[in-house]
């Protein structure tokens, strides 16, 4: 009777560990999904309540900019790569100022396209704008490192 009595008892602490086990990976699963980011364009558009003419616009000054910002990115990446072959000290400086001039043509032409995003608002959209810009950080580029959820 003692022994049936343990059994069931362990039965029961099992159970309720599965349940609270499955009710904490549903939960963690749930808040997985709801907090991936939004691609740029949306959050964009929802951002400033664009109408459907603006988000047509939108879309082509992100293409012609991903094109743009693509190459860029490419001439950089060859960059470092030539720079990690070696060579003397004068090249590798050399080579260190031009992804330097590089990364500052890639800031000039992502501050021109947020101009060029901003042009395309109405007055009320532009203060939705500027709240947008001081929160630009948490929608763009990848997750900070440090903030990354541990698996």
């Amino acid at each position: 009777m003692n022994r049936i009595k343990w059994v069931q008892t362990l039965v029961i602490i099992l159970l309720v560990l599965n349940l609270v086990f499955i009710a904490y990976f549903f939960q963690r699963e749930h808040k997985r999904k709801s907090n991936k980011r939004r691609p740029p364009i949306e959050w964009i558009s929802n951002s400033l309540d664009l109408n459907s003419t603006q988000k047509e616009e939108l879309k082509e000054l992100i293409k012609v900019h991903r094109k743009k910002n693509r190459s860029l990115l490419d001439n950089i990446k060859q960059s470092k790569m030539a720079l990690y072959r070696g060579g003397s000290e004068q090249e590798k400086d050399s080579i260190i100022e031009r992804i330097g001039q590089l990364h500052m043509q890639h800031e000039r032409d992502l501050i021109n396209h947020f101009a060029d995003i901003k042009s395309l608002c109405d007055t009320i959209q532009v203060k939705k704008f500027d709240d947008m810009m001081n929160n630009f950080h948490h929608h763009m580029g990848p997750p900070h490192p440090l903030k990354r959820r541990k698996r």
